[in-house]
């Protein structure tokens, strides 16, 4: 469930309720799916609704109505749509769980980053720094330490590999992998909400 605001001071606000594979504000195409809450907008040409004050009735009322129909509408979005995304990220997820296992424990990222960069060869490294320099790539701000553990993971177990081409913008494949791996190195060291 999200709630986007535009304008100088966010006053106009429309909903989204929906689906991810990814937590917080990572969301990589492909790897959700939302849909706009159109019952919430006030300007059906515009959609949304122009809140002048947060104080107000209408921001109230609003924000009552998007906490009535945002979880139904998420649960609805998961029913229709959920088996799919799932199906088409199959590969993506299962190459994520074999590289947790190879990097093994994650509690503290430095020093996991540090292991696998010594791990790593030239060319593997050369490679993560290519995929981290990817615009696109760093989804989430102030998480470069993360961002780059999980593209040297990313090249070191997948380097060579005819499943992954070398960019992410092309590539929606490889961009799944990196977003995927990111949010489950940040579960297991705890650094995301």
């Amino acid at each position: 469930m999200d709630v986007v605001g535009q304008g100088k001071s966010g006053e106009a606000v429309y909903g989204h309720a929906g689906i991810s594979l990814v937590r917080g504000r990572n969301a990589t195409k492909g790897l959700d799916e939302l849909d706009h809450l159109l019952e919430l907008d006030e300007d059906k040409e515009r959609n949304w609704t122009l809140i002048e004050s947060r104080a107000s009735d209408l921001a109230i009322d609003w924000e009552r109505r998007f906490a009535v129909l945002a979880p139904t509408h998420a649960r609805e979005v998961a029913i229709q749509a959920g088996q799919q995304l799932l199906d088409k990220t199959a590969r993506e997820r299962l190459a994520t769980q074999t590289i947790l296992i190879q990097l093994g424990t994650v509690f503290d990222l430095p020093r996991a980053y540090s292991r696998l960069l010594a791990e790593c060869s030239h060319q593997e490294r050369r490679r993560a720094e290519i995929l981290f320099e990817w615009p696109g790539v760093v989804q989430i701000p102030d998480a470069d330490l993360l961002y780059r553990t999980a593209t040297l993971a990313v090249a070191r177990y997948t380097f060579g590999s005819a499943d992954y081409g070398a960019d992410p913008l092309r590539d929606q494949n490889l961009m799944w992998l990196i977003q995927l791996l990111v949010d489950a190195i940040a579960m297991r060291s705890c650094i995301m909400e």
